[in-house]
C-alpha cells in the first residue's frame, strides 16, 4: 500500500514510508528514550537552558522547566522526578559525555592535505544549545581571512570559507547522525585545501547524493524539534539549498555530499583569493612580514586566524599561513 500513494510528491511519500519503517524496526528514537542515569536538576546546565529558552515564544518562556520540558516531550514527570529524554540532555546537561559519550564533536586541524599530520585536536562535549558556537569560534581562528585592496576606501574582507554554510553544516550533522552508532563522533576537519564535516550514519532511507536537497527526513524529531525552537536550525529541510546558495554567493564551489559508508561527509572548498598561499610550502616569518610589510599582518602559531593582504602578496610565493613551522 506505500507504493499506491498518488498524488503526493517525492518529499510526502519519502517522509511517510519513512516513518511506516521506523514503527518497524525503531519504534523509539535514541533522542525520545529516557535518560535514566540523568538527575533533574543537580546535571543541567543552567546557562544553556536559558540561553535556549530566550528564543522562545512569551508563554512558553514563563513556564518552569518542570512544565515546558514535558510539556514539549523533552521530559517525563514520574513519582521519583523529571526524567529527561536523551534530546533534552544533549541540549542542557552540564556535561552530557557523562551520559551520552559519543556526542562529542572532534575538531581536527591539519598540516597539508593528506589527512595524516594532525596539529590541533580539541573535543567539544558541552550543551548542544552552546556547542555550535564554541566550535565556530575556533573555526574562525584557524580560518584564512584575506585582505582585497579594491582601491575603494574600505578594503573587501574575504573568509576563506562561508560561516553561515558551514555552521548549517555543522548543525546538520548532530541533528540528523545515527546516534545509535555508538562509539562514533562527529568529525570537524580542516584541511589545507578542503574543510570536512562527518556526521555518523550515512544517509536516512530514500535519501541520496542526488534528491538530498528536496528529500526532508528526520532521525531525530525531538532533538530537531528543540535545536528549532531554539532557532538553531529551522526543520524546513531547506538546510542543503542554503548551503548551497551561501557558497554560489561567496564565490565558492558547492559543497560535496557523499556517503562514505556509515559517515555523510560534507566537504567545502576554499575561496581562492583566501587560500591562493594555503599549500605545504614552507615561508619563515621574516621573509614573509616582509613581504606583507604594513598593509598585512600574519599572527599566532597553532593555526591562529591568518590575516593577509592580498595586493600586497603578489611576491611572496606559496605558504601555508598556518603558523605552526614559521621561523623565529
Amino acid at each position: 500500500e506505500i507504493d499506491d500513494l498518488t498524488g503526493q510528491g517525492e518529499s510526502q511519500v519519502l517522509e511517510f514510508k519513512q516513518s511506516i519503517m521506523n514503527s518497524v524496526y525503531n519504534p523509539s528514537s535514541f533522542d525520545s528514550k529516557i535518560c535514566q542515569e540523568f538527575g533533574f536538576p543537580d546535571d543541567m546546565n543552567s546557562g544553556a537552558y536559558e540561553t535556549w529558552r530566550s528564543s522562545l515564544g512569551a508563554a512558553s518562556a514563563k513556564m518552569p522547566p518542570e512544565e515546558l520540558l514535558p510539556k514539549l516531550s523533552a521530559a517525563e514527570e514520574h513519582s521519583s522526578g523529571l526524567l529527561l529524554r536523551n534530546a533534552a540532555v544533549l541540549m542542557f546537561a552540564e556535561e552530557p559525555s557523562r551520559f551520552v559519550p559519543h556526542c562529542q564533536i572532534t575538531y581536527l586541524l591539519f598540516n597539508g592535505s593528506s589527512g595524516t599530520r594532525i596539529v590541533k585536536r580539541e573535543d567539544f562535549a558541552m550543551p548542544a544549545s552552546l556547542l555550535f558556537d564554541a566550535v565556530m569560534e575556533l573555526f574562525e581562528r584557524h580560518m584564512n581571512t584575506a585582505y582585497v585592496m579594491t582601491g575603494k576606501p574600505r578594503r573587501e574582507n574575504i573568509p576563506e570559507y562561508p560561516l553561515n554554510a558551514v555552521r548549517e553544516a555543522l548543525v546538520n550533522a548532530v541533528v540528523h547522525r545515527d546516534w545509535n552508532l555508538r562509539g562514533a563522533n562527529v568529525f570537524f576537519e580542516l584541511h589545507s585545501d578542503r574543510l570536512c564535516v562527518k556526521s555518523p550514519g550515512g544517509f536516512p532511507l530514500g535519501v541520496n547524493e542526488e534528491n538530498i536537497a528536496r528529500v526532508c527526513v528526520r532521525r531525530n524529531e525531538l532533538l530537531a524539534d528543540l535545536m528549532q525552537r531554539g532557532d538553531l536550525m529551522e526543520k524546513a529541510g531547506t538546510g542543503i539549498t542554503r548551503m548551497r546558495e551561501e557558497c554560489e554567493a561567496h564565490g565558492t564551489p558547492s559543497p560535496e555530499i557523499v556517503d562514505i559508508g556509515h559517515h555523510v561527509a560534507v566537504t567545502f572548498r576554499p575561496h581562492p583569493k583566501a587560500s591562493r598561499f594555503y599549500t605545504d610550502m614552507r615561508m619563515p616569518a621574516s621573509r614573509l612580514l616582509a613581504a606583507t610589510g604594513s598593509a598585512g599582518t600574519a599572527s599566532g602559531n597553532e593555526g591562529l586566524k591568518r590575516e593577509v593582504a592580498v595586493s600586497d602578496m603578489a611576491d611572496v610565493g606559496e605558504c601555508c599561513m598556518c603558523g605552526i613551522c614559521w621561523e623565529t
